[in-house]
């Protein structure tokens, strides 16, 4: 499984359809999926599952959930025990996850060129804060709010200009297609090591 964190308007969309393509391409079909607002009857232990699989490629999961609800609503529906078991059963499943974020400075300037508000969900501002926590949540002393979550990642993506968009960084994209086919065949070696000791 590849998950693919972020704020809005960081080209997370973009980026998934070249590697959706690139992969493919390599012999490994994957199935993008997008994981997005979700209501109160969403169970996290339960619900989730049908998600984790090798060859889905998702848009935000469940680092999402904990920066956009602790952001936004001041609450996540993932509270720091239930994360690290979701996130070990990730983990198990030979998952991989990358998150990108925006230097503040030009992403500031960049929403102010690109945003459409009829398009986003989120105004500026919210967009703008939640690119603040994505950095929170990756610095050694995270801010008080994630402080009682551990959070495991695997790549980090900093745009810092137009040119330096994700889906345009080819050492970025073999980065992440190379830990996803690693992966993904450690996972497959080990799942037919256990069945040839049944």
């Amino acid at each position: 499984m590849l998950i693919i964190e972020g704020p809005d308007m960081v080209g997370k969309t973009t980026l998934i359809k070249v590697l959706q393509q690139r992969l493919t391409t390599l012999g490994y079909p994957v199935i993008p999926q997008h994981f997005g607002l979700l209501d109160d009857r969403w169970d996290f232990y339960g619900d989730y599952l049908k998600y984790v699989h090798a060859t889905t490629i998702m848009d935000r999961f469940i680092l999402s959930e904990v920066v956009y609800g602790l952001t936004l609503r001041n609450k996540s529906r993932i509270n720091p025990e239930m994360y690290r078991l979701l996130d070990a059963h990730l983990r198990l499943n030979g998952s991989v996850t990358v998150v990108i974020r925006a230097e503040e400075d030009w992403f500031r300037d960049w929403l102010d060129r690109k945003f459409d508000e009829s398009r986003e969900v989120f105004d500026k501002s919210g967009i703008i804060n939640i690119n603040s926590a994505f950095h929170d949540v990756l610095t050694p002393l995270a801010t008080s709010k994630f402080s009682k979550y551990a959070f495991d990642v695997d790549i980090v993506y900093v745009i810092t200009n137009d040119d330096l968009m994700p889906s345009n960084c080819e050492n970025f994209i073999d980065r992440i297609v190379t830990l996803y086919l690693q992966r993904t065949e450690l996972l497959r070696n080990a799942r037919e090591s256990v069945l040839k000791s049944l």
